[in-house]
């Protein structure tokens, strides 16, 4: 492949752009208004529904996720380093949000084991396993992502490619008259 080509797909890329942002943003943000209705109204302060809420969360997270790796992949592809970025910057909050949500989850399954009848405890004990599993994975992946979304080219793909040279072919002669 030679550079025109490569440029050609870059602009390609970044025409195929907005619509692989807004499916990301999709992804992102309709599960996560789905598990908000479910859990409203909101009871930060008992630790029953936080364990609950959190242990929800979950099973939830992998399209939003998605929708992020989507959004950094789109934003890497079309060369737009400044959105490569922020989402980078947001995957490294989000992993660290969660990794508290798992740290509070742990804590107030700790708390919510003494309130539940012996014979339940093993299904409670299965699912929360479950469930922070899902969770140390989510953060897994969001730390990757924001790393990969941090670290890449500081400059543009696109200046680094040297614009195609005209080259005489066998058909045509320098002056422009055809060969014959």
């Amino acid at each position: 492949m030679f550079a025109g080509s490569k440029l050609l797909a870059m602009e390609s890329n970044k025409k195929l752009a907005p619509a692989g942002y807004v499916v990301a943003i999709m992804l992102f943000v309709l599960p996560l208004l789905d598990g908000a209705v479910t859990l409203w109204p909101f009871r930060f302060a008992q630790e029953r529904w936080r364990f609950g809420a959190v242990g929800s969360l979950g099973n939830l997270t992998l399209m939003p996720v998605l929708g992020v790796f989507i959004a950094v992949l789109v934003a890497a592809l079309a060369d737009h380093r400044r959105t490569r970025q922020v989402l980078g910057a947001l995957s490294g909050v989000l992993a660290i949000l969660f990794a508290g949500a798992l740290v509070i989850f742990a804590l107030d399954y700790l708390q919510v084991r003494t309130q539940i009848q012996h014979q339940a405890l093993p299904v409670m004990d299965v699912a929360s396993v479950g469930s922070m599993f899902k969770q140390v994975l989510t953060v897994l992946a969001l730390t990757m992502i924001a790393r990969a979304g941090l670290s890449g080219p500081k400059k543009s793909l696109l200046k680094d490619i040297p614009a195609p040279e005209a080259t005489p072919t066998p058909l045509i002669r320098p002056g422009g008259a055809r060969a014959g």
